[in-house]
């Protein structure tokens, strides 16, 4: 197996770490602001998420300053005007948050990116928990201003230093 040098990318995403979803693909589907709070839901009344073209599987966001996050879409509830997403994990716990809404990985045939750790004082090494291309979970020690040395899939909140400026890369 030849071993190709990544030199810069052509796409890239900042990456909220989860240990619920994996890194999307950066290839939005919408954007806007929840309705109401909902365990496990996020609703927008303003839209249609199946005239949008949501699929179960796509990753959605919270944007929301101090409230960054991500879930995965479990459900589309019919019958109820396409407004309604059932999502793995609770990621809206007030009104007004907002939210992007980016393929499945599923779908853009996503199979993994070079992962950009960033932040402020270089000089000081991190822990990151990934899960490879190959489904290997491993937590790598590396300096702030570095790419991780594999391609990767998702990013644990779970054993990864907080406060990382992560950016997910592909060519």
């Amino acid at each position: 197996m030849q071993i190709t040098p990544f030199i810069a990318g052509k796409r890239a995403i900042a990456v909220y770490p989860s240990d619920n979803t994996e890194i999307p693909f950066p290839a939005l589907v919408t954007s806007g602001t929840n309705s109401q709070v909902i365990a496990g839901v996020l609703e927008d009344a303003t839209v249609d998420f199946n005239a949008l073209g949501v699929v179960v599987g796509d990753i959605v966001y919270n944007t929301t300053a101090g409230k960054l996050a991500s879930a995965q879409v479990t459900a589309i509830p019919t019958g109820l005007g396409g407004t309604i997403l059932g999502l793995n994990t609770d990621i809206f716990l007030t009104n007004n948050d907002t939210y992007s809404i980016y393929t499945s990985n599923l779908v853009s045939g996503n199979e993994g990116c070079a992962l950009y750790v960033g932040g402020l004082d270089a000089a000081a090494a991190v822990s990151v928990k990934v899960v490879t291309i190959g489904d290997d979970i491993i937590t790598l020690s590396v300096q702030k201003g570095s790419l991780l040395p594999c391609l990767v899939k998702k990013v644990f909140a779970t054993g990864t230093t907080a406060s990382l400026d992560l950016i997910a890369l592909w060519q």
